[in-house]
């Protein structure tokens, strides 16, 4: 979907963007990527919403995800968020190994949380500044800690805002 900046000026920057690939991998989304990559060929990154694979730590779906992304990764940046299928189960707070190993992120996110490393980051494409937050609360300490979660992202969030020098 094409969007307008503040800079009507400014250099166009092609994004793909698909959230929850998780399930039919090989079968569905190998031409789902195919056709988008084949449909913005000049695009400088692929956006992945959460739920790139469906089982915590199967190392045979994160298998089929970059068999099945192709050529994609050495083609353009690859800017993940993560999902609750990367996750134990709902309370565990346990992100799949596979997630991070898979990935190389930006350490640019807040620090109050250990969650919050590559799964909270920026990643300027051109003109373009991507902001990937985590939604996926699910520590089971005390009820208060899901808004400190909820309120370190936002200060972070407004700060990146604000600090942003892209047009």
């Amino acid at each position: 979907m094409p969007f307008t900046t503040s800079n009507p000026s400014a250099r166009k920057t092609s994004l793909i963007a698909m959230g929850d690939i998780q399930t039919g991998i090989r079968d569905h989304w190998t031409r789902v990527a195919a056709a988008a990559a084949a449909d913005r060929p000049n695009a400088k990154a692929l956006i992945t919403v959460g739920d790139q694979i469906n089982t915590f730590n199967n190392d045979d779906q994160w298998h089929q995800l970059f068999e099945a992304a192709g050529n994609i990764p050495q083609r353009m940046i690859w800017i993940p968020a993560v999902g609750n299928h990367e996750y134990r189960s709902t309370d565990s707070g346990e992100l799949t190994p596979q997630f991070r190993a898979q990935f190389e992120l930006p350490l640019n996110g807040p620090t109050e949380f250990e969650h919050f490393k590559e799964t909270v980051y920026y990643t300027d494409v051109d003109n373009v500044r991507v902001i990937t937050m985590n939604s996926y609360y699910r520590i089971p300490l005390e009820p208060a800690d899901e808004q400190r979660w909820l309120d370190a992202q936002a200060i972070w969030l407004e700060k990146v805002l604000k600090d942003n020098p892209r047009e």
